[in-house]
């Protein structure tokens, strides 16, 4: 069994932490919306400190507050909810430090609040079309900030993944087996300090997970759906249609998704989410010869 080839890198380790985060520590959905969270959870720390290791990460994306989850008593929490907020908020303080929450503590539904028109303001249309877009807008401020280098490149997987991170949480959640699957593959990514005994996450080693990936591209696959557009440079034809120069063209990335020359397997028609869809089995043999 081999993972699978050519996942986005940058944004699997952003939802793959993600996703290790809220399923290392859920146990099974009350129903298909809303996961039930054990109050039981042990709360490590109540500081929050910067810095940019992953497992710091989900150590703070696991610390509970005692209010908000009681020892001893479950709490039905919806899975967006918890994404949005604690996990959003876990990943802005590992990225940037506590310090930005502090002076902004509307950060989070300022963020989300703005995710909802970014879209609309890239499209260009004129206030009068697109008025809540624009009155958001204003409401933010007019303020132009130029973010370079590491920084802007450590931001650009964590829009992305997130409605994906939301569905992987929701499909291994719904499953039982799956989940246990999930559990017991991301244990083996634990290693033990042999200096300081202490029990860490390995990074790389997680984004190795043969079932983690095939559910983050499985994901992909069923729920992201985009019009790749190019503009057309020169003339040309494609099975008998001619493209004039300056044409655009549009190539739906759904109609590959669901194609059932490709992605059907006996059982798991290319609609249904199938975890296993981008695993290759392989058979080995030792040096005896055997299977």
């Amino acid at each position: 069994m081999e993972p699978p080839s050519k996942v986005p890198t940058p944004a699997l380790c952003a939802a793959a932490v993600l996703v290790v985060a809220a399923v290392a520590y859920l146990w099974l959905p009350s129903t298909n919306s809303v996961l039930a969270l054990p109050g039981a959870i042990p709360c490590v720390s109540n500081t929050w400190l910067y810095t940019t290791d992953m497992e710091s990460f989900l150590l703070r994306a696991s610390v509970c507050s005692p209010s908000e989850y009681p020892t001893g008593e479950w709490l039905t929490v919806r899975v967006m909810e918890v994404l949005r907020k604690d996990m959003a908020e876990a990943a802005i303080v590992s990225l940037a430090g506590p310090r930005i929450l502090e002076l902004n503590p509307d950060l989070l539904e300022i963020l989300w609040e703005f995710d909802e028109i970014a879209a609309s303001l890239v499209w260009g249309l004129p206030r009068w079309l697109s008025r809540k877009a624009w009155n958001r807008r204003d409401r933010f401020g007019a303020v132009q900030v130029a973010i370079t280098g590491l920084f802007a490149c450590a931001l650009v997987p964590f829009p992305q993944c997130s409605p994906m991170t939301i569905w992987c949480v929701m499909e291994v959640a719904k499953d039982p087996a799956l989940f246990r699957a999930v559990r017991d593959e991301v244990m083996t990514a634990y290693v033990t300090d042999p200096a300081t005994s202490k029990c860490a996450l390995d990074l790389q080693a997680v984004l190795s997970l043969p079932v983690l990936q095939s559910i983050y591209t499985e994901s992909l696959r069923l729920r992201l759906s985009i019009n790749i557009t190019r503009e057309v440079m020169e003339p040309m034809t494609v099975d008998d249609h001619k493209l004039e120069k300056g044409s655009l063209l549009q190539a739906p990335s759904e109609m590959a998704h669901y194609g059932e020359a490709v992605w059907d397997a006996e059982g798991h028609p290319a609609s249904e989410f199938w975890a296993e869809s981008h695993i290759t089995y392989f058979e080995m043999t030792d040096e005896a010869g055997n299977l």
